[in-house]
């Protein structure tokens, strides 16, 4: 049953719960890591275990469609991009496990590694220019275009053309349109670049049906699971995905990370002289400063979760970055250790069937990311005062406007 008293609440634009929101999950996960919210409508989800649970269940979607407080007014009227993001965010378990047999092939950490060299020499298209002057706005210079780059390039899109550099501007726009709390003229605004960039990708799409090709997109073309290729809904709904979950998270991951680990030197000296901890050091990172607020889920049916009683047709707004700071799974969980067991880590991209499945591409950028910046950039350190650092007004994920720093050129 409910609790009869609210969790704590919080204002997920504060700037102080922005710049750290633990505290505000500890106290909430104080009261119960599962409470009911009468303010959010929503159980909010704070602890580890009971996220696992929730993840780990089929009972539990990912389509608004299945919320008892669900407006269809939010839909796009567009037929196509009502079936594209549904089809993006809340397949369904059958489909989404026959699609998931298909793209594990591409994605598995074999196929992944042989992006390494595109990886790099983006990474240096982008750093490279800022050496002479010795400073380097990691939000704008480098973060910002760094993963849409690299997942165009994926497709088959030209390096450095016109046709890059719009893919870019349509995926920062598109990444908005699940907000609830967009404007009329905000959600046509991105509606329309949804359009845009369904036709670009379709485009790309055809100039490799029957062009052997040595891409992600040739691959998955050619892929099958049980005599049966993906559609081209379906092909479009996974680039799509990688773009809502493989460009403003990873962004926003690697520039929150660099500012943990220049406020953390001793850790730092431990990433640049211990290689072998390196993998780690990026999972720990995500742990600590995972850049997502929280994801939604709704109840199919009723279940009971840590003896809790979810009625069907409830949201839940569950916490990943609470739950991987809940100190009943890690020790000292506000404190940066990249010698953390890697086992206490597993669960930091997902768990369950919506496993992040770019979770080996995220891990092999920020990696590659990490390591361009703290090896190649000697004596980093910020450019202002921390306390100078805004971070945007969003209710959906962590993001600094900027992230000056300076270097030795």
């Amino acid at each position: 049953m409910a609790a009869s008293v609210s969790p704590p609440t919080f204002d997920p634009l504060d700037p102080a719960f922005v710049a750290d929101p633990r505290p505000a999950y500890h106290r909430v996960r104080a009261h119960a890591p599962i409470a009911w919210s009468e303010e959010k409508r929503a159980w909010i989800v704070t602890g580890h275990p009971e996220y696992l649970a929730i993840a780990r269940d089929p009972r539990f979607s990912m389509n608004m469609k299945d919320w008892e407080h669900y407006d269809p007014s939010v839909a796009p009227e567009n037929d196509r991009l009502r079936r594209l993001n549904e089809n993006s965010m809340s397949m369904s378990m059958d489909k989404h496990d026959r699609i998931r047999k298909i793209v594990n092939v591409a994605f598995r950490p074999r196929s992944v590694a042989k992006l390494l060299p595109l990886i790099e020499r983006t990474l240096d298209e982008l750093v490279e220019p800022c050496r002479p002057t010795g400073r380097i706005d990691l939000v704008a210079d480098v973060a910002g275009p760094f993963p849409t780059r690299v997942i165009s390039r994926m497709i088959g899109i030209e390096p450095n053309s016109a046709r890059e550099g719009r893919f870019k501007e349509l995926a920062d726009d598109v990444i908005a349109v699940f907000s609830p709390l967009l404007s009329g003229v905000e959600r046509r605004r991105a509606e329309a670049s949804q359009e845009e960039l369904l036709k670009l990708i379709d485009q790309v799409i055809l100039e490799h049906e029957g062009v052997a090709r040595d891409d992600l997109l040739s691959m998955l073309l050619e892929a099958e699971s049980d005599g049966k290729s993906l559609s081209r809904d379906e092909l479009i709904s996974l680039v799509y995905v990688l773009i809502l979950g493989g460009t403003e998270t990873t962004a926003n991951s690697f520039v929150l990370g660099v500012l943990e680990m220049l406020r953390n030197p001793d850790q730092l000296e431990l990433f640049r002289t211990r290689p072998e901890l390196r993998s780690s050091a990026v999972m720990e990172l995500l742990r600590t400063q995972f850049p997502g607020f929280f994801i939604t889920r709704y109840a199919t049916e009723d279940v009971e979760v840590a003896g809790i009683a979810i009625g069907r047709g409830q949201g839940l707004l569950v916490s990943v970055h609470a739950a991987n700071c809940d100190p009943r799974v890690f020790p000292d969980p506000d404190r940066l250790d990249i010698t953390r067991d890697g086992r206490e880590l597993q669960e930091v991209f997902g768990s369950g069937r919506h496993f992040c499945l770019g979770a080996n591409l995220a891990r092999l950028e920020l990696s590659a990311a990490y390591a361009k910046v703290f090896d190649t950039l000697p004596n980093l350190r910020l450019a202002v005062p921390e306390s100078e650092l805004r971070y945007h007004e969003n209710v959906a994920v962590r993001s600094l406007e900027a992230l000056p720093l300076e270097f030795s050129s």
